[in-house]
C-alpha cells in the first residue's frame, strides 16, 4: 500500500515583483501534485519545474486554472495546483501512472516567474509558498508499470495558414511517449487525429465536430473552456487504456479545420520514459526457488 501525503517545500528564495523565486526540491520521493498558495492572480505568474536541466511543467497560472475547471476539480482563489498526476483518473493505477518518481540525485527546482509590480499596486508584496502531494516509490510489478512514466506538460503554437482544414504534423515522439490531451485554443470547428506512414494515409482514431466535442466532453464529466478545443483521449478517466501512443513508427497528424487563421497555441499533456528509467524502478519480486 501507498500512502500519499501533503509535505511543506520550503521557502522560496528571492519573492518579488518581477523577480524569478525558486525552491529546490527533495529528490526521492514520487511527487503527485504541487501546490501554490500566493497573492498573485492568474495572469501574474508562470511557473515551471525543472528536472536536471530540463524544463517538463512550463505554464501560466491561467493554464493552471484551466486545466482544473476542465477537470473539475475545486479552484479558488490564490491556491493553484500544478497536476503531474491526475487524480481525475477512474482508478488507483491512472492517478499515479503521471505522478514523478525521483531519485536523491535528481536536480528538481520549482521556479515562479512573477510579471513586475503592477501599477497601481493593491496587493503589496507577493507572498508565496508551496506543498506537494508524494509517496514513497511503489513496490513491485505495479510500482515498474507505472514508474516508468514522466508527465511533461509545455505549450506549443501551429502557425494556421489558411480557413479550413490545416496539417499539424510536427508532434513531439520519442521512447514510450503517451499524449493524454491536447488543449487547443483557437477558433476551430473540427480536430480529426490520424495515424499512418504519413499525412496522406493516415487512419482516423479521433475526429469530432466543435459542437460533438463540447457534448461529449460533458457526457463524460468534463467541463469544456471557453475558447479551447479539448481533444481528450483519457476523457473517460480510464487513463492506462486510453492514452494516444507517440512512441511507434507512423506518425500522427492533427488536421485542424480553423475558421479564423493565425498563431494558434497548444497545450500537450503527455507522458514518457522518465531518463535512467532502469535506475527508478523498483526490484521485480525474486522468483520462488
Amino acid at each position: 500500500m501507498t500512502i500519499r501525503t501533503t509535505l511543506d517545500i520550503k521557502s522560496f528564495s528571492g519573492v518579488a515583483w518581477g523577480s524569478k523565486p525558486e525552491v529546490k526540491l527533495t529528490g526521492g520521493p514520487d511527487y503527485h501534485e504541487i501546490y501554490l498558495k500566493t497573492n498573485l492572480l492568474p495572469n501574474q505568474f508562470r511557473v515551471e519545474l525543472i528536472i536536471n536541466s530540463d524544463s517538463r511543467i512550463n505554464l501560466t497560472g491561467e493554464q493552471l486554472v484551466m486545466l482544473a475547471n476542465y477537470r473539475k476539480i475545486w479552484t479558488e482563489p490564490g491556491r493553484y495546483a500544478i497536476p503531474l498526476a491526475d487524480i481525475s483518473a477512474r482508478s488507483i493505477e491512472g492517478q499515479i501512472v503521471g505522478g514523478m518518481e525521483t531519485l536523491p540525485s535528481d536536480n528538481i527546482i520549482l521556479r515562479v516567474h512573477v510579471v513586475p509590480e503592477p501599477v497601481p499596486n493593491t496587493q503589496g508584496t507577493v507572498t508565496l509558498a508551496a506543498q506537494t502531494m508524494c509517496s514513497p516509490h511503489i513496490a513491485g510489478e505495479l510500482g515498474r508499470s507505472l514508474g516508468v512514466f514522466w508527465p511533461r506538460l509545455v505549450e506549443v503554437t501551429f502557425a494556421a495558414g489558411n480557413n479550413g482544414k490545416n496539417i499539424h504534423d510536427t508532434l513531439p515522439q520519442g521512447p514510450g511517449m503517451r499524449l493524454l490531451r491536447a488543449h487547443i485554443k483557437g477558433d476551430l470547428s473540427r480536430v480529426e487525429v490520424k495515424k499512418g506512414s504519413n499525412a496522406v494515409n493516415g487512419a482516423a482514431v479521433w475526429q469530432r465536430d466543435a459542437d460533438d466535442n463540447v457534448f461529449l466532453a460533458k457526457q463524460w464529466g468534463r467541463a469544456p473552456q471557453p475558447g479551447y478545443f479539448h481533444v481528450d483521449f483519457v476523457e473517460s478517466g480510464f487513463v492506462l487504456a486510453e492514452m494516444l501512443p507517440l512512441d511507434d513508427v507512423l506518425s500522427t497528424v492533427f488536421d485542424m479545420y480553423v475558421d479564423t487563421p493565425g498563431n494558434i497555441p497548444i497545450l500537450l499533456e503527455t507522458l514518457e520514459h522518465a531518463p535512467d528509467m532502469e535506475k527508478r524502478l523498483p526490484a521485480r519480486p525474486a522468483k520462488a526457488a
